[in-house]
């Protein structure tokens, strides 16, 4: 975990900065699913990434909040491949999300029913 805090400092209300990036997979359900690094980014674990400002007492908070990981679900031979995940929520509304594959998936074994790399926003 890394962050900074700054009040007051160069005429800005508050200024904060934080990234918390995790060291390795994290297990939510043993054998079935664990959040992990995303595929194409050769991190182990997770990272979610905080910057939040504002300018005076009066002015609303700006913030965005961004993740990136990969979602493994099942284990064995027959699991699919990493879910790349990354996205961003933002203030005033604004949120997007990135999926994608990075290897093909046959889920019926061989080549029947191969379901290709897959990238969706």
């Amino acid at each position: 975990f890394t962050g900074s805090v700054a009040c007051g400092v160069g005429g800005t209300r508050l200024e904060l900065s934080a990234l918390a990036q995790w060291g390795e997979p994290t297990a939510v359900v043993p054998d079935l699913l664990r959040f992990v690094g995303h595929p194409s980014s050769g991190s182990a674990g997770a990272s979610v990434q905080v910057n939040l400002s504002q300018a005076t007492n009066e002015s609303d908070a700006v913030y965005d909040v961004r993740f990136e990981g990969g979602l493994e679900l099942g284990s064995g031979t027959g699991a699919p491949p990493v879910l790349g995940v990354r996205g961003v929520v933002r203030s005033g509304g604004e949120a997007s999300l990135q999926l994608e594959t990075l290897e093909q998936w046959s889920p019926l074994g061989g080549d029947l029913l191969a379901l290709p790399a897959m990238q969706g926003n």
